[in-house]
């Protein structure tokens, strides 16, 4: 793994490039993260996946959108579009840095629905989507039933000082709420050629409409979702590795390539 800086003057991104172990091929895996609490469970998972695709002969890279993670920027200030051209810029990052022909891009959550945003500027050959966030507004709906659980059995349940637009630990301002509202990818035509629909059978399998609509691959896994925690953990528990799903993604990305 190369760590290393990139995109805009003041507004650098944190980026993780895992070369080819061997045989390069000439696609290139962009890795799009969740958000929040979402990010911490399922980073160990996506780093597992971007040794999987190395193996495979993938060049592939994992980032941070701005005020997330490494990168800089302010969380209060982020917008829907500031990620969206996260997103994009990274894509050129990994494409301009191996000199890759195409581009697969990988999202998970949140972060599948802004691969689905930014795939047709980046020309993506494919999509997966890893659960996706089908709809935002039922989205911050479920993140803020999380949170209102947790208060309930938090030393801080009686605390006036937390911040209204705080869901689970991370800022919500609400332009970015407003914005992540109106994610709707019903509503949208296929992102790519190819798309990969992943979903846990355990969350109800909601992305099977998504995927019979976009004429897209469909798989439902029993494997433990990956950006949240199982029931009985403790508070810090979740950060599941979930390796025979990745092994799928990348057969798929091996086949579509």
């Amino acid at each position: 793994m190369e760590p290393f800086f990139f995109g805009d003057p003041g507004r650098r991104l944190f980026g993780a490039y895992h070369p080819p172990a061997h045989d390069a091929r000439d696609t290139g895996v962009l890795i799009c993260p969740p958000v929040g609490q979402e990010a911490i469970r399922s980073h160990r998972a996506l780093l597992k996946l971007a040794e999987q695709l190395a193996q495979a002969g993938f060049p592939s890279l994992r980032f941070d959108y701005s005020g997330c993670g490494d990168s800089q920027g302010d969380l209060d200030a982020v917008s829907w579009d500031q990620w969206r051209h996260d997103t994009i810029g990274a894509g050129r990052e990994l494409i301009g840095g191996t000199g890759a022909s195409s581009i697969v891009l990988c999202g998970v959550r949140l972060g599948a629905s802004l691969a689905c945003a930014a795939a047709a500027e980046l020309k993506a050959a494919a999509v997966v989507l890893w659960d996706p966030v089908i709809s935002g507004a039922a989205y911050l709906e479920q993140l803020h039933a999380q949170h209102q659980e947790w208060l309930r059995g938090s030393f801080a349940r009686n605390a006036a000082h937390l911040g209204a637009d705080e869901i689970l630990g991370f800022s919500w301002p609400p332009t970015l709420a407003e914005q992540v509202s109106a994610v709707d990818l019903q509503l949208h035509a296929a992102p790519a050629p190819r798309v990969l629909v992943l979903h846990a059978s355990r969350t109800g399998n909601r992305g099977r409409s998504l995927a019979e609509s976009w004429g897209a691959t469909f798989v439902s896994h029993d494997a433990a979702p990956v950006w949240t925690k199982e029931k009985g953990a403790d508070e810090f528990g979740g950060g599941m590795v979930a390796p025979a799903v990745a092994q799928s993604v990348v057969d798929w990305i091996s086949g579509s390539s």
